[in-house]
Order: C-alpha cells, then sequence, then structure tokens
C-alpha cells in the first residue's frame, strides 16, 4: 500500500538534518538504520551506509535512485550457496 499523496514522501530526521548541515560540505558519512526513508535528490553523489540488520553497507546515490527507498538497494538475506555433487567413480 503506497503513502497518501498529502501527506508526501517519508524521509527520517536525521537525514533531514544531514542535508540542512551539510549543505555542500561533505563532513562525515551519513549512516541509517531507516530503511524506509525516500531517497531525495539532495543527495545525490553523496554516501551513506544503510544498515541491513547485521551491519552496514555503503551506497553511493546517483540520480536513478531518487524517489525509491533506502532498503530497496541493500539485501538483507543471504545468497542460498548450494555444495556441488562429487563425481563418483565408474567401477567395472
Amino acid at each position: 500500500m503506497s503513502r497518501s499523496l498529502y501527506k508526501g514522501v517519508y524521509v527520517n530526521d536525521t537525514i533531514k538534518q544531514y542535508l540542512m548541515c551539510n549543505s555542500g560540505e561533505h563532513l562525515r558519512e551519513l549512516q541509517t538504520r531507516d530503511r524506509s526513508s525516500t531517497i531525495l535528490p539532495q543527495l545525490v553523489g553523496k554516501k551513506i551506509s544503510v544498515y541491513n540488520g547485521k551491519e552496514y553497507h555503503n551506497i553511493q546515490i546517483s540520480s536513478d535512485m531518487v524517489g525509491h527507498k533506502f532498503g530497496e538497494f541493500v539485501s538483507t538475506r543471504k545468497r542460498a550457496v548450494y555444495k556441488k555433487k562429487a563425481v563418483k567413480k565408474k567401477s567395472k
């Protein structure tokens, strides 16, 4: 279900403060646990670390990501790795 249009997009307060304080300056890299925040156009070109439940993953924000959520770009699940079966030698 999508968010109501009259409410606008959801952006975490720490991200809003980061944008207001660092307008043009790269003082620190932003770390966030809020995967449901929307990526704004002001964040293009910045590096942000997003928490996946275990560790932080760095993301370089591009213009294609604007309007999407941070959680879409960081996977929370490991890929399944299956062991290959050993080839049996035929005996005569």
